[in-house]
């Protein structure tokens, strides 16, 4: 009889505690409880707010949290906002938050909701997966100085087959512009004018073209024929004034 008496003592005291009414008090720092009505001003006292108080806050990131509203202007020195946000990127690196509702105006004068690379990540698995050569690189570069930056991708089965495989920005996702041959080269920049320079040598024989982006597909033009060189090639700012090797950037796979 006394242990059914103090089980129900104990069952007593549990739902007494839930029937008790409640309320969540929220502190500045982001965190939250569940109070009993009767403490909610000791609570507010010591900086806790109720609920009404309260406002939602986002981050470009996707997070978002309750936070008081007199806790705004803390949280916004720090990055977090009144209203869904996101980050967009453009082509040059360059990172801006914005408001969720304003994405599209933002895309239609090119910006994107992840990076760049990102943005060519399949289109570079694609290629990789395609020839498999296992020492692809790329390089970003933008070809035809539109602001948007193209990913060259230098990938084949052997130095014969090699080629260049162009992807360039359309309309927020990567798109294919085409491809052009690659053995033995070495790309470079032209400065100011739409397209990149083509280094060829092999075996004492040096050549040089520019491929050029016009109307949405590749062009390529002789800048130096191909002849015999007996000593040491020309370098590429011998051949165009301001330019310089382009660095690739070799696929980790």
């Amino acid at each position: 009889m006394r242990k059914l008496v103090s089980i129900m003592a104990v069952l007593g005291i549990v739902f007494s505690s839930f029937s008790t009414s409640a309320a969540t008090m929220y502190a500045s720092d982001g965190r939250s409880s569940y109070v009993p009505d009767s403490e909610v001003e000791l609570w507010e006292k010591v900086g806790w707010y109720k609920e009404e108080d309260t406002i939602t806050v986002y981050a470009a990131d996707g997070r978002q949290s309750i936070i008081p509203e007199a806790a705004f202007n803390e949280w916004h020195a720090v990055g977090w906002y009144s209203a869904p946000v996101m980050n967009v990127y453009a082509t040059d690196g360059r990172c801006q938050v914005i408001l969720k509702s304003q994405y599209n105006a933002w895309r239609k004068v090119g910006w994107m909701d992840a990076p760049v690379e990102q943005k060519y990540s399949y289109a570079l698995k694609n290629v990789c997966k395609s020839y498999g050569r296992g020492w692809e690189s790329y390089v970003l570069y933008d070809i035809n100085k539109d602001g948007i930056k193209e990913m060259i991708i230098d990938d084949g089965l052997s130095e014969a087959e090699r080629r260049y495989y162009v992807y360039t920005i359309e309309d927020g996702e990567a798109a294919f512009v085409g491809a052009f041959y690659g053995g033995h080269t070495s790309l470079a920049h032209i400065p100011n004018e739409n397209g990149i320079l083509v280094l060829w040598g092999h075996m004492g024989f040096f050549g040089a073209s520019r491929v050029e982006m016009v109307n949405g597909a590749l062009v390529e033009k002789i800048v130096l024929q191909s002849r015999e060189y007996p000593n040491d090639y020309p370098e590429a700012w011998d051949i165009v004034k301001g330019s310089f090797d382009l660095k690739m950037t070799y696929v980790n796979r």
